[in-house]
């Protein structure tokens, strides 16, 4: 079991074009999401963490209007390049209703798949003395697999909320919880809130 004396949150891409009913990837990551209620956990846990004093991150991926910055070198950011969608500044890239963001909450932007791919994430952890990090969002076989793996490779020990991650479906969630369990404690939201 990991200490969390020195505990950082990082909730990932719960913002309007991921997971939204009428977000451009509403087809793939928003029944699921919603399947699983992953907004109301990932808010029951940024609720504690700020009820407790922990530090918040909150990881949202998008570019600058017209796209310059898209790198679309993969399937999931040709569709990003084809829909023109997850545009900074827009409802595109704003937190979902009902996640819970203080002023205190660190945002952080990020174009590629992990939030520490060129973001001051990891400056700001070590800024915080962080050492732990209790990880959820969606989608769990992308963003936040591989921020995990990201953390992992940085030296953090990572708690993985894993009924406050969802992916495309069942089948893909479980497989990707499978593999984090390799470098994540695997607990639930109300498990980790105890332990606040």
């Amino acid at each position: 079991m990991n200490n969390l004396a020195h505990t950082a949150i990082v909730g990932i891409h719960l913002q309007n074009d991921v997971v939204h009913a009428k977000g451009a990837f509403s087809g793939f990551f928003a029944a699921s999401a919603a399947e699983r209620g992953v907004v109301a956990k990932a808010a029951k846990v940024i609720d504690a963490a700020h009820d407790s004093r922990r530090p918040v991150f909150l990881t949202r991926v998008g570019w600058d209007p017209g796209h310059e910055d898209l790198v679309a070198n993969y399937p999931l950011l040709q569709i990003v390049e084809e829909q023109r969608c997850l545009t900074n500044g827009t409802w595109q890239t704003e937190f979902l209703e009902g996640i819970p963001v203080a002023d205190s909450d660190h945002v952080i932007t990020h174009e590629r798949v992990s939030g520490f791919s060129n973001t001051r994430l990891d400056v700001l952890l070590r800024a915080s003395n962080v050492q732990t990090l209790v990880v959820f969002g969606v989608a769990t076989n992308v963003s936040v697999e591989s921020t995990v793996r990201a953390a992992a490779d940085l030296g953090y020990q990572i708690i993985l909320v894993e009924d406050a991650c969802s992916s495309t479906d069942e089948g893909a969630h479980s497989a990707s919880i499978a593999s984090m369990g390799l470098f994540a404690e695997i607990v639930t939201a109300d498990d980790i809130i105890s332990r606040f």
